[in-house]
């Protein structure tokens, strides 16, 4: 029952399905960050389904790309991209640890976090249209798609590791409370869930997996900018490296699309 509760919950906070409602205890959120890569398994079956079907009533390739560059945000309700917001508003202001982390609590939003966020967008967007392209129109495998789709697992699978693992930046929030209630238990399973989704992609999407590697010096930087910046990690970092995998996922299928 606790680990029904802790998927609920992962669920609840991290996606826009609809979950049963009831009072969240401390032992709920104990399998939360083990819970978290299920939210990223349902994304890259929605991302696959609505690939094929946009291939199938034949769907122009800009509104292709337009959909499967939503489809994310409209799936997470847009939390993750609000920490992409938040932290790009933050390292832009050049303060110190202190008032970048203010700036992370700050509600409203600055230009620079605009600025980037289209930037964001566009690369996404024209990533999508040319992956689209070439499978539609050059017949490329479709399964270069799916490895991207396969990247909303990873990407989700590094930031529980790190929500769990990572100095935090502070001793309140969300992340804080998380990172409390998973133990050393949530971590091995991690781990194992890990091996488990690169091995299945290796065997299954063979080459493809490749783009997967992208996410290890995203990681890297994540860590590396959290802890120099920031002292830590918090929810809104995580969330900014979630965003930033995914997007180096897609450029490097596209490259991968291109080149290979």
């Amino acid at each position: 029952m606790g680990l029904l509760r802790s998927i609920a919950a992962a669920f609840s906070l991290y996606s826009r399905i609809p979950m049963p409602s009831f009072e969240w205890k401390d032992e709920d959120m104990r399998f939360c960050m083990c819970a978290f890569p299920l939210v990223g398994v349902i994304e890259a079956v929605l991302a696959v389904l609505v690939f094929e079907l946009l291939g199938y009533f034949d769907i122009g390739i800009l509104f292709s790309a337009a959909i499967m560059t939503a489809l994310p945000v409209l799936y997470t309700g847009g939390i993750h991209m609000d920490g992409l917001l938040d932290t790009y508003d933050a390292l832009c202001s050049y303060g110190d640890k202190d008032k970048k982390l203010e700036i992370l609590k700050d509600p409203h939003i600055g230009g620079f976090a605009v600025i980037r966020t289209i930037v964001y967008v566009l690369i996404a967007f024209g990533c999508f249209g040319e992956l689209t392209e070439r499978t539609v129109s050059y017949g490329a495998d479709t399964y270069i798609i799916y490895a991207v789709a396969g990247g909303y697992i990873v990407s989700r699978i590094l930031s529980a590791i790190s929500v769990i693992r990572f100095r935090k930046a502070k001793d309140e929030g969300m992340v804080s409370a998380i990172s409390e209630s998973n133990d050393r238990k949530c971590f091995a399973i991690l781990i194992v869930i890990l091996i488990t989704v690169i091995a299945a992609g290796a065997l299954l999407l063979g080459r493809y997996a490749f783009v997967w590697l992208a996410a290890l010096p995203v990681f890297a930087y994540y860590r590396y900018r959290s802890y120099r910046d920031f002292g830590g990690i918090t929810g809104d970092l995580a969330g900014w490296f979630l965003q930033l995998c995914e997007l180096a996922f897609l450029i490097t299928a596209t490259v991968f699309s291109i080149f290979w």
